[in-house]
């Protein structure tokens, strides 16, 4: 056999067993890139502080975190209780809405009949669990996202410089640059997306109270946290809040949270304050 077509054999046997490998390490692949955003974001603004404030990278780095700290347990110690008695609420507005909706003799009945069918014995309850353990495992899962993330963010360069070690010398200058865009565009993105996520909860929030639509904290919350779910966030999100609206009456109502939720999605546009290129399309370089 020729030396090229051994070496596009080679190639092909590489990449085929590297796909296997991740496809095979995907929890880890996914829990080390949740913490590669986290940390470009708290580096990003641990820089930022330190410019204003002339404090040290890890002073700020560790004001940074205390703050985070103490806005989430204020959050958990006033909102906590009352989101976790909406979110029971809601997931049993929903269980009843879907009981309801298998009962119709519709079209949208005969839907759900089917869609029940396939996926056989269905829980909502369980479902918010079960997703967070597909994603970062047991608690133990969390507390390694979050000791990475600590990691990567107080010592960047360092993991940074193993990492392009890897490559051939004459591509380690090529790849410092890629990487030095990519964090700079990735730190934007994050923040336009933090901002987004933001603006959209609470906005999604103040609105459903004012149109007196029960559950306004937990269906606010999930708005924002779909919010980071390009293209099909605002969609998902909006589902609840009809559900919950009909099952009391007020659908006529929801067109305008609906709207506002539209508006709002724009602001992903003007959040990520750098220009319109994506963190991903350097990956392509």
């Amino acid at each position: 056999m020729p030396a090229t077509d051994m070496r596009g054999l080679g190639w092909l046997l590489a990449a085929v067993a590297t796909a296997a490998l991740l496809w095979t390490l995907s929890d880890v692949v996914m829990l080390v890139f949740a913490a590669i955003l986290l940390a470009v974001l708290l580096r990003g603004a641990a820089l930022l502080l330190a410019r204003y404030t002339r404090l040290p990278v890890g002073g700020a780095l560790a004001v940074i975190i205390l703050l985070l700290v103490s806005v989430c347990c204020g959050f958990g110690w006033y909102f906590g209780p009352r989101f976790v008695s909406e979110g029971q609420q809601l997931i049993l507005q929903i269980q009843h809405y879907v009981g309801h909706l298998q009962q119709d003799q519709g079209f949208w009945g005969q839907m759900a009949r089917r869609a029940m069918a396939a996926k056989g014995d269905f829980a909502i309850a369980p479902l918010a669990p079960k997703l967070l353990t597909m994603t970062f495992g047991t608690g133990g899962g969390i507390l390694l996202l979050l000791a990475t993330t600590l990691y990567l963010a107080i010592s960047p360069d360092l993991y940074l410089r193993g990492i392009i070690r890897l490559l051939p010398v004459p591509r380690r200058r090529r790849a410092e640059d890629i990487a030095f865009q990519l964090c700079q565009t990735l730190r934007y993105w994050m923040l336009g997306q933090m901002v987004d996520m933001g603006v959209v909860g609470v906005l999604s929030m103040t609105g459903l109270a004012l149109l007196g639509i029960p559950l306004p904290l937990a269906l606010g919350v999930l708005a924002g946290l779909l919010t980071f779910v390009p293209y099909v966030g605002a969609i998902l999100a909006g589902i609840p809040a009809v559900i919950v609206a009909s099952t009391v009456g007020k659908l006529e109502r929801i067109p305008f949270t609906l709207v506002h939720g539209i508006r709002s999605s724009f602001l992903f546009e003007r959040a990520t304050l750098s220009d319109q290129t994506s963190p991903f399309d350097w990956m392509l370089l």
